[in-house]
């Protein structure tokens, strides 16, 4: 194993460690210093409405955890896996007798199809290549970008859950000052993730990744309401569903999408 794949394994372990300490212990502790002395209480509305905010922490912390998992460990969508012998069907675009027509990466020299690039941190050639995440040590591209922007998601739907009961404890808890704490630090931690998702929302709904974004590519825009259903799917609650980018389903280049003017 060569020292930038141990380097970038240890970033992975960071960002997923992170991530597992937010969610696994920091908010379950948040729930019993916070809502300890609630629980005890006799009226109806704060034992249930306390109950009703653990219960949905605990949720959006386990799809936190499992779409961070699925974005860390799957391949991002690398030309090395495209043309693995797995897909072997002949309609393939990179199958054997077609990647034999495609350009070559002057790099690694392996097929290069559009909207690939070659990223020089990991060495490899990225399809729909978006961004290197320095945080989980990764790169973002055509098969785990949807579980990343899920991933970012799932954990602003927590930090919303924990701020309404952290200014919910403020009045009903006898720790005040651990929630005022707890509340600033997750409205902090929100702000920068809302940050995040708004730019990367904005390059989903122009079908355009980010190093597209620099080089003012915006050919591939098929309008706001395709692009999304290319990004997402059709399926009901599928912006909160962490499923990886098909390799085969993928819309190769700009000869192979129907452009329509948007309006």
């Amino acid at each position: 194993m060569s020292k930038s794949s141990i380097y970038y394994s240890i970033r992975k372990s960071i960002g997923l460690m992170t991530i597992l300490t937010i969610i696994v212990l920091i908010d379950p502790v948040f729930m019993y210093v916070c809502f300890k002395s609630i629980y005890q209480e006799s009226e109806c509305f704060p034992f249930y409405f306390s109950l009703f905010m653990s219960t949905g922490q605990s949720l959006s912390g386990i799809m936190t955890v499992l779409s961070t998992l699925i974005t860390i460990f799957i391949d991002p969508g690398s030309i090395e896996y495209a043309i693995s012998p797995i897909f072997s069907s002949p309609f393939y675009y990179l199958s054997p007798d077609n990647r034999r027509f495609l350009p070559k990466c002057p790099t690694c020299g392996l097929p290069r199809v559009p909207r690939t690039h070659h990223c020089s941190r990991t060495g490899k050639c990225y399809i729909k290549m978006d961004h290197f995440c320095s945080f989980f040590g990764i790169v973002v591209a055509l098969r785990n970008h949807r579980p990343f922007i899920v991933t970012l998601t799932w954990l602003a739907i927590n930090l919303i859950l924990t701020i309404t009961s952290s200014t919910f404890a403020i009045f009903y808890s006898e720790n005040q000052f651990w929630c005022i704490a707890y509340l600033i630090s997750c409205f902090s931690i929100l702000i920068l993730i809302s940050h995040d998702i708004s730019f990367q929302y904005e390059g989903i709904r122009h079908n355009v990744t980010h190093i597209e974004r620099m080089q003012h590519d915006y050919s591939y825009n098929l309008g706001e309401e395709a692009n999304l259903a290319d990004f997402y799917g059709n399926a009901m609650f599928r912006r909160l569903i962490p499923k990886p980018g098909s390799i085969t389903e993928y819309r190769w280049g700009k000869s192979e999408v129907k452009f329509k003017e948007v309006v």
